[in-house]
């Protein structure tokens, strides 16, 4: 996220010709944990949010001050960001119980609700395929929810499996693929 903070102050950005003195910004408070950053020759503030501050906002208080009369002139000012989450993410492509109880997690799939998971075994077969997936009760576990040659509830073998998330941002239509390990 980059914001041109100094664009409705009195202060003049450093490569503004007519600005007698130099300006400078520094952060003073707030809420935001993740990286901040400001350049005082273009007067922007550039912000990188955690991953934990995804759907919040955050708070950056900051200073200015211009040193054209001698003295610095200082004055502080808040920025609020509001921190979206605007994809989704594979957070793990192996389903063991030793390492995350079994469960094929998508992060941020519950902001799409608008999707279609479907997991399909090393022939093709659809073995798995649910709409509104959302990580706690209807996510893949490495069971089939019944197709023509794997009965319903029945355990899938270990393997390697391929998985597509159809879901949509904005209106518009993203697909997500790629290969899926189940272990046992």
């Amino acid at each position: 996220i980059t914001i041109d903070i100094l664009g409705n102050d009195d202060y003049l950005d450093n490569l503004d010709p007519t600005n007698e003195g130099t300006t400078s910004i520094s952060q003073t408070g707030g809420t935001a944990t993740g990286v901040v950053s400001f350049d005082p020759d273009t007067g922007e503030l550039t912000y990188t949010p955690t991953a934990a501050e995804a759907g919040s906002s955050v708070t950056i208080i900051y200073e200015v001050c211009n040193d054209e009369s001698g003295t610095p002139v200082c004055t502080t000012a808040t920025v609020t960001i509001a921190i979206n989450t605007s994809d989704i993410n594979i957070e793990n492509d192996i389903i063991d119980s030793s390492i995350n109880q079994d469960t094929f997690i998508i992060t941020n799939i519950e902001n799409f609700p608008n999707n279609t998971v479907q997991i399909f075994n090393r022939w093709g077969v659809r073995v798995f395929e649910t709409n509104g997936y959302n990580n706690s009760n209807n996510a893949f576990r490495g069971f089939s929810n019944g197709r023509v040659t794997i009965q319903e509830n029945e355990l899938l073998p270990v393997g390697v499996y391929f998985y597509i998330i159809n879901y949509t941002v904005n209106g518009e239509a993203r697909v997500v693929d790629g290969y899926l390990y189940v272990n046992r």
